[in-house]
């Protein structure tokens, strides 16, 4: 099956109604994603969400919480059956360690996105901008709405 998915991490993020104009980074993190059949070409979501996951991920910063996303959106993937995955993230810096390699961020998520990227016949990795679609603005409200549980 081929699945499309949308993640997003937030780190400290600013809570509705709250005088705070700026998110705290390093703070509360949390991850969200939104897995989707792919329509025919493979690349765009087609329907309902297939899975729709918000995580606490404790305290931390904001490209930990991007890489934890790709990670466990992989790891839902797969368990879904998908055998072609092409996954979206606003994280230029997580596409960037993926397609170029180097030093990874936090080598322990590297490690475990590098495993799950193997398992898929293709997996690609793609940036697009920050709420560019409903697709990524549901993953950026299911990563916020994460962060923010205590």
């Amino acid at each position: 099956m081929k699945v499309v998915a949308y993640c997003d991490g937030a780190a400290g993020p600013v809570p509705p109604g709250s005088s705070r104009r700026y998110p705290r980074n390093p703070g509360p993190s949390g991850i969200g994603f939104a897995i989707y059949e792919a329509g025919s070409d493979g690349r765009t979501p087609q329907g309902k969400p297939i899975a729709r996951v918000f995580k606490h991920i404790g305290h931390g910063s904001n490209n930990r919480a991007e890489l934890d996303a790709v990670s466990r959106a992989l790891r839902r993937a797969l368990n879904l059956g998908g055998t072609h995955v092409v996954v979206y993230t606003d994280s230029q810096i997580v596409v960037g360690w993926i397609k170029r390699g180097g030093t990874p961020l936090y080598p322990e998520i590297s490690e475990r996105i590098r495993k799950r990227m193997a398992q898929f016949k293709t997996c690609d990795v793609e940036w697009i901008r920050a709420k560019s679609c409903p697709e990524h603005v549901l993953a950026d409200e299911l990563a916020t709405k994460a962060a923010l549980q205590r």
